[in-house]
Order: structure tokens, then C-alpha cells, then sequence
């Protein structure tokens, strides 16, 4: 990951090091740097921990895999990104709207037409693409149906999601 440091855990054990006062001198080092332009720094501690509050740490949580995700995870200002200034690529994994606001698009049979304002999340989309083709939605699959952007009635004019014992 572009946003990621990782700690040699054999070399910290080796100097016996206290792995919280390494997080925090690691943190402030990074705030320290106007140059670098870091907004954030999350920890692993902080990961493992749960941490919740702002919408940020949450992402932060629920991306965070123990095996392979890094031991600080560093948020950049606002149009900063490593190595790039200013960026001329987007991520979609910084918390600005600019880089995680994503235009999503239905369209054919099945599809009322209009323009929805309501933010939705990408786990939103297989289950509605599921529902369109009245097909079980994919295991593992836990975002909602988007019903506001279907017709009451599918392509060929039957209820939608019956077959699959889904309410709408």
C-alpha cells in the first residue's frame, strides 16, 4: 500500500524495543514533517484496538487485515499524495470526497429512471445487480438492495425478487 509502513519485527525484538513508544516516536516524526503534508497517522495498536469515533478510523478498521496490513497507515492533507505533487492519479482509498466519491450508473430493463443524490457503498452493488436479475444474491454479499433505482416490475413485467424470496 502507497499509505503504509511496516515494522521488522525481528530487528525490534532483537533491540527489545517497546513496540508502543516506537508507534508514537514513528507518529510524531511524520506529523513532525511539513514537507511530507501528513494529515493522519493510524497505528496497528490503534487497529487492533477497534478504534471508532469518525468515519476515517472506521474505514481504517474495517480494511485492516492483521496479516498483511501495515503498522502505520498514513492519511495524507487534502491533493497530496506520495511522491506526487499535486497527484495526477486518484486512489479512491484517501478520505477526501474528491478521491472516494465515485458515480455509479444503472441503466436498461429494470432501471427507473432519475438521478439519486443518496450516498451508497460499493457492497451495495452486487446485491443489486443480484436482485435486477432475480438471482441469489453472491455469498458473502451484505450491502442492501438499491430498490429506490429499480421499477416496481422486472424486464419481462414480473415482481422483482420473489423467486429469490427477497422483500421489497
Amino acid at each position: 500500500m502507497d499509505n503504509a509502513i511496516y515494522f521488522d519485527y525481528k530487528a525490534i525484538n532483537k533491540r527489545k524495543l517497546d513496540i508502543a513508544a516506537l508507534y508514537r516516536t514513528a507518529t510524531q516524526a511524520l506529523l513532525a514533517m511539513p514537507q511530507a503534508h501528513v494529515a493522519r497517522v493510524i497505528t496497528r495498536d490503534q487497529l487492533e484496538q477497534g478504534i471508532a469515533g469518525d468515519p476515517l478510523a472506521r474505514a481504517a478498521v474495517n480494511g485492516f487485515y492483521a496479516a498483511r496490513s501495515g503498522d502505520l497507515l498514513i492519511y495524507f492533507e487534502p491533493y497530496w499524495m506520495l511522491g506526487m505533487k499535486p497527484p495526477t492519479k486518484v486512489t479512491h482509498f484517501t478520505p477526501y470526497n474528491y478521491d472516494n466519491h465515485v458515480p455509479v450508473i444503472f441503466f436498461g430493463a429494470g432501471i427507473k429512471p432519475g438521478l439519486y443524490r443518496e450516498a451508497i457503498e460499493i457492497n451495495d452493488i452486487a446485491p443489486t445487480l443480484a436482485a435486477l436479475m432475480d438471482v441469489e444474491r453472491p455469498s458473502g454479499a451484505f450491502g442492501r438492495v438499491l430498490t429506490e433505482v429499480m421499477d416496481e416490475h422486472g424486464p419481462a413485467g414480473t415482481q422483482r425478487g420473489t423467486a429469490r424470496g427477497e422483500v421489497h
